[in-house]
């Protein structure tokens, strides 16, 4: 397990150089833990979203419209809360690496998957909005 053997016993001049990194675990940690918040609001916006395609079918059927378009809030609402999933296991994998990273000394932050992430929430949202539109 790695996370029950990752802080060695350090000697006192040893342990007053790491006062700093303590820091730098704790900002990664903040980090992580800001992801997966992120994670859990997208799987819940996903959940609202394939919730409120119920009621757009029960008003669907008070006006006699036809049940068009419905499929899409189901298929928005699940993408969505796989979206929320896989940010959270990302967001895990990153935390390990950047811990690994952040002990041996080679800690160096990664673009790339922020602006992946931030990329891939881009279009979702304009699906989401773009989908509200059309019932508008």
């Amino acid at each position: 397990m790695y996370f029950l053997r990752r802080h060695k016993k350090l000697e006192e001049t040893q342990s007053e150089s790491h006062v700093g990194d303590r820091r730098v675990h704790l900002a990664n940690e903040r980090t992580f833990l800001a992801w997966i918040r992120t994670a859990i609001a997208i799987m819940a916006f996903g959940f609202i979203v394939e919730k409120f395609s119920f009621f757009l079918k029960l008003e669907m059927i008070r006006k006699n419209y036809e049940k068009a378009g419905l499929e899409s809030a189901y298929l928005l609402g699940f993408v969505l809360i796989g979206f929320g999933c896989l940010i959270g296991l990302l967001a895990i994998v990153h935390y390990i690496i950047n811990e690994k990273d952040i002990e041996n000394n080679r800690f160096k932050p990664s673009v790339l998957l922020d602006l992946l992430f931030g990329v891939i929430l881009i279009a979702l949202i304009l699906a989401v909005v773009v989908f509200f539109w059309r019932w508008m």
